[in-house]
């Protein structure tokens, strides 16, 4: 029955505060597993340069504006930075370096009919994904697109018992840069006096429209979760989406959206986890380090609007959100509480699923208790977002008020749990609501790249009385619970699905149906700013 399915598949495809404290590593991860893979810079360099853009990091992701850009002023056509050298502790003598491209780099010095240049790029490419960043594809350098201070290197003295020097002025131009490219500038720190290396920082300068213009309004809430034991977070904000309709009658075509895609992200998984009878909130060693370093893989997309959560799962010990003391609760609020306010996050995302409540001495399952939790959390952090994946196996209770509470009074957005596609507000549905939550505020359809979806899975689409009417194109009224969409794992680019990225499967034609006489069809697409080769490019770095 998946012939039904596929051509779908293809046609989408085509279209797409409370104080830290002393002990609050132990209070909220006190079994954080193996160390980061990936050292801190401060401990093991002589110094770093810190980019005013995105601290604390030695790769910057850079873009340049687009001189076709009439929305662009003039100023606007280049792209400037401010860099720090930071040390990590005073020397006891005065320190004069040398900042500014790396000389051979920059010079293009020709070794054994090779290039310097390129030979940095290619091991730069190696040891980090980004298979298609350059050097210049002249194999000239970059220098004439790069200055520092107003020259091509700036001459800094740190003086005896000082740490830092005063902020350096980066600027890049576009010029011929070509649209599409990605070009790495190292940018260094060397002792004058011995030549020594301090610091290196890497910027990959981007061509593209630096603010392209938005049209319509988002017509749905896009969220979107990362596996970051795979996936760096920054891929995240690089998509840009249009919504269009052509009419297949007067040859228009409409656009109903174009700008960002994803608004919202959830960093998967922490967990809940029982120690000494209380909840502790556990992390994964690469969770715990994206959110430790948050200025390199978390300020970044949140300077451009993007809002990031923290999921939170079951840990298999027997103690999760539906059944928690008073106690408890009060103890898990405080202890979320201060993981969003250590990591300036911009709220939780709360999925009961994997809590062990089958598990020999767990206690009971009690519906007050995940809706105490709710309201909890949310008077706690009321600024923050609070979003809730819809199991049912313990959400069913919150249907109707519980203690005196209605669970959609206190979360901004909650969805159907992985590929269930819950459909509370579809006529005629035995699913109800969660209670007092508008449909607005709920998504039916919660989906991974449909690549890895089991064919058991897609086989009950192609079954089920809704979804196959849809597929057929026989049914023309919008689907309910389409205003939140989400995307389960941003996946991570392989070369067995060169160039396929399907966000969009099904939410489309169920939100903008096909009419009867075919005159008009909606569809979505994807735009990058990166080469769609580039697979590696945001696979984990560290």
């Amino acid at each position: 029955m998946r012939h039904k399915i596929i051509p779908l598949i293809l046609a989408a495809f085509a279209s797409i505060a409370l104080p830290a404290c002393e002990d609050d590593t132990t209070i909220i991860n006190p079994d954080p597993g193996h160390p980061s893979t990936a050292p801190d810079a401060s401990a093991t360099s002589k110094a770093i340069l810190s980019s005013a853009y995105c601290p604390d990091t030695d790769i910057v992701l850079f873009n340049i504006g687009n001189p076709e850009n009439e929305n662009l002023a003039p100023d606007d056509l280049g792209r400037s930075d401010q860099l720090t050298l930071i040390l990590p502790a005073p020397l006891d003598h005065d320190l004069t370096l040398r900042v500014g491209m790396e000389p051979n780099y920059a010079n293009n010095v020709q070794i054994n009919g090779g290039s310097i240049a390129w030979g940095t790029c290619n091991k730069f490419q190696k040891e980090h994904y980004y298979r298609t960043v350059f050097s210049d594809e002249k194999n000239q350098g970059l220098i004439n697109h790069f200055s520092i201070n107003g020259d091509s290197e700036a001459i800094i003295t740190i003086k005896a018992g000082q740490t830092q020097s005063n902020p350096l002025q980066v600027d890049f131009t576009r010029s011929d840069l070509r649209w599409g490219l990605s070009y790495l500038f190292p940018i260094q720190a060397t002792d004058i006096a011995t030549g020594e290396l301090y610091a290196e920082t890497f910027y990959v300068v981007t061509p593209i429209d630096e603010n392209p213009s938005i049209i319509g309004q988002r017509p749905a809430v896009f969220v979107a979760y990362i596996d970051t034991e795979v996936m760096n977070p920054l891929i995240t904000d690089k998509f840009i989406y249009e919504l269009a309709t052509d009419d297949f009658n007067t040859g228009d075509h409409n656009i109903i959206y174009y700008g960002p895609y994803f608004e919202i992200l959830n960093l998967r998984t922490s967990t809940i986890k029982e120690v000494a009878g209380m909840p502790t909130i556990s992390l994964t060693a690469d969770l715990e380090y994206v959110l430790k370093n948050r200025n390199k893989y978390l300020a970044p997309m949140q300077k451009n609007g993007l809002k990031i959560c923290l999921s939170i799962k079951g840990g298999n010990t027997g103690l999760g959100f539906s059944n928690m003391t008073d106690e408890q609760i009060s103890k898990f609020v405080s202890r979320a509480k201060v993981l969003v306010d250590m990591y300036s996050l911009d709220g939780i995302n709360i999925w009961d699923e994997n809590a062990g409540y089958d598990i020999d001495g767990a206690a009971e399952v009690n519906p007050e208790s995940y809706a105490k939790l709710i309201k909890a959390l949310k008077t706690a952090m009321p600024g923050k977002l609070l979003t809730l994946v819809d199991t049912r196996e313990t959400t069913e209770a919150l249907c109707d008020p519980v203690a005196g509470i209605s669970v959609g009074d206190y979360l901004d957005y909650a969805w159907s749990s992985l590929e269930t596609f819950l459909l509370p507000y579809e006529p005629g549905s035995s699913t109800r609501p969660l209670a007092n939550l508008s449909e607005k505020k709920y998504g039916s359809l919660f989906m991974r790249d449909p690549m890895l979806i089991p064919e058991e899975i897609l086989m009950g689409w192609d079954e089920d009385p809704v979804f196959s009417q849809y597929m057929m194109g026989l049914n023309q009224t919008p689907l309910t619970g389409t205003d939140v969409f989400v995307v389960y794992d941003i996946p991570f680019m392989d070369y067995g699905k060169e160039g396929v990225w399907a966000f969009g499967l099904l939410w489309e034609p169920v939100k903008y149906p096909t009419p009867e006489d075919f005159s008009t069809f909606t569809m979505g697409q994807l735009d990058y700013p990166y080469y769609m080769r580039d697979y590696y490019m945001f696979k984990k770095d560290w």
